[in-house]
C-alpha cells in the first residue's frame, strides 16, 4: 500500500490529481489517499505543470499495523478500531 499526499497551490490542479488518485484509491483526508498503486502509475498522475507543488509517496509495508480512528473521508464506512 502506498500513502498519497499532495498540495497545489491551485485549486483547478488540485481537484484534477483528487479525480486522478480516486479513480483507484481511498480518499481518506483532503488531499491523502490510500492506494495499492505502483510508484510509477501514481507518477502519472501527477500534474507537474504548477509552479507550486508538492508530493510525497509513503511506502507502507504490507505486514504494517496502521490505526484508523473516525470515519472515512467519503464517508463511505465507519472506522473502527
Amino acid at each position: 500500500m502506498r500513502l498519497v499526499v499532495y498540495d497545489y497551490t491551485e485549486e483547478n490542479i488540485r481537484s484534477r490529481v483528487r479525480k486522478s488518485l480516486k479513480k483507484d484509491g481511498l480518499h481518506v483526508q483532503l488531499s491523502v489517499f490510500e492506494t495499492q498503486e505502483s510508484l510509477k502509475d501514481i507518477k502519472s498522475k501527477i500534474i507537474e505543470d504548477s509552479p507550486n507543488f508538492r508530493i510525497v509517496v509513503f511506502r507502507i509495508r504490507r505486514n504494517a499495523q496502521t490505526i484508523k480512528i473516525g470515519k472515512h473521508f467519503d464517508h463511505s464506512d465507519d472506522i473502527v478500531l
